[in-house]
């Protein structure tokens, strides 16, 4: 159905008195229309993620706050694991909270040594003049008087021997050996996270000594693409390596790397961690990590009813992603949303319904079809959107690795499509419009040139 259409009639009767009976098509968007607007659901589906996290967040500060009031109260320190115990939380997450605190000034007074969190006490004169004296009294001894002209012979002091190697009171000292640990423990692993794939390092200082300048190389395999990294210890201009400027001993660093494949096949990362240890000599330690992205196997469906429709969006598919491009310049929006259209139809898609707001080249539609994974089929959704000089493909699936297979494969379409029409001449021409800062998606495709802040963090970003 081109836009401005008037919506197609159902020819078959109803059954009302069935609740089950599958209903038409146009039929189940006018129902979901009197709910709420579709494109006004859209919205708020991708904007409340992300407002979530950034409240989930927050939250999460707070009661780490009122734990280090609690603790600075009773501690001069407190180990960082009994923070993380406490409040049943990872320690590297409990770690990125407490640098975010103490460099906005939320809490001051403390300070992070290792794995230990050190409180700086600064006692006032008021509290100190309030502090009882302890008074220790003993029995008063009557003196004994020696006889006249007896010699007074005093007993020499004995004094206990103590190691004060070792700071122990006793016959035999304590024997302390040595534990042979390698200086840094790295581990890797790559997931699908929001229709991306997430690689997580973690870099575990296990040495008595802090470790300068970590170098750390990434080798990728397949076609894939830094979207954005936390911490950004590199931006736009990656060369496929980062230095982690410093490792206190007995703590770690976790850096997450956010890649969007091109393409539905095999990818790889092979990381390279070179340090120099303890005595001066060059390490280098490697891990590997590989994710196989097979192509969607997309079923389609025939029959849906309202129920099952509603059911399947508000309590199984809790998977969401986006991906999000500018439309190219000298594509009409109109013919962008027949684009999307023609991609969902032609790849076992079934329409559910469209609306349009042409005076603001606003276009929207709702697909849905099964992904089959072995004998298994599951519900997968996608809208279809026009808007604010931007085409999109929002996803709703009940697993992340389903999500990200058919995100990535509907992208990759509509990059080879629009080189095949002419519209780009290279694949790369095509603007993914995500925040490098903090992975939201923009509100609009700004000009060339213009600058334009992110509306989630504030970054302002150029095209």
């Amino acid at each position: 159905m081109a836009p401005g259409d008037k919506p197609r009639k159902d020819p078959s009767p109803k059954d009302d008195s069935s609740a089950n009976a599958p209903v038409g098509l146009d039929d189940l968007l006018q129902n979901i229309e009197k709910s709420k607007p579709l494109d006004e659901l859209l919205n708020e589906v991708m904007d409340q993620e992300l407002e979530k996290q950034f409240q989930r967040k927050e939250e999460r500060k707070q009661v780490i706050i009122q734990e280090l009031v609690n603790a600075s109260k009773i501690y001069e320190k407190m180990p960082l694991e009994r923070l993380a115990i406490k409040l049943k939380e990872d320690s590297n997450e409990i770690l990125d909270l407490l640098e975010h605190i103490i460099l906005n000034n939320e809490f001051t007074g403390i300070v992070i040594s290792g794995k230990e969190l050190i409180f700086n006490k600064i006692q006032r004169h008021d509290e100190l003049d309030r502090k009882p004296f302890l008074v220790v009294t003993s029995p008063v001894a009557k003196p004994v008087l020696a006889p006249a002209g007896a010699a007074v012979k005093l007993e020499p002091i004995k004094r206990k021997k103590v190691d004060l190697r070792f700071k122990v009171l006793g016959e035999q000292p304590v024997v302390q050996v040595p534990v042979e640990r390698e200086a840094l423990v790295a581990s890797a692993e790559a997931v699908p996270v929001a229709g991306q794939l997430q690689l997580k390092l973690v870099l575990a200082n296990n040495s008595a000594k802090a470790l300068d300048g970590v170098l750390v190389k990434f080798l990728l395999e397949g076609q894939l693409r830094l979207v954005r990294m936390k911490p950004a210890y590199a931006g736009a201009d990656w060369s496929g390596e980062i230095t982690i400027p410093s490792i206190p001993p007995g703590s770690s660093r976790r850096v997450l790397l956010y890649f969007s494949p091109g393409t539905c096949e095999p990818v790889g990362f092979d990381v390279i961690v070179q340090y120099q240890d303890a005595a001066s000599k060059f390490i280098d330690e490697t891990l590997n990590e590989r994710v196989d992205i097979a192509p969607p196997a997309f079923t389609k469906k025939q029959a849906i009813t309202k129920e099952h429709f509603h059911d399947i969006i508000t309590h199984h598919l809790k998977m969401k992603g986006i991906k999000s491009y500018g439309i190219p310049a000298g594509l009409a929006a109109t013919e962008a949303y027949l684009i999307i259209k023609e991609i969902l139809i032609t790849n076992e898609f079934e329409f559910v319904g469209e609306k349009f707001l042409e005076e603001k080249n606003q276009f929207l539609g709702w697909y849905y079809t099964g992904f089959k994974v072995g004998e298994k089929e599951d519900d997968f959704i996608v809208i279809g959107q026009v808007l604010n000089n931007k085409m999109e493909f929002f996803a709703m699936a009940g697993d992340g690795m389903q999500l990200l297979r058919g995100l990535t494969h509907l992208a990759m379409i509509l990059r080879e499509g629009l080189v095949e029409r002419g519209t780009i001449r290279d694949e790369s021409e095509l603007v993914e419009l995500v925040c490098p800062s903090c992975g939201g998606v923009l509100d609009v495709f700004p000009a060339a040139g213009e600058l334009h802040p992110c509306k989630f963090c504030g970054a302002k970003l150029q095209f």
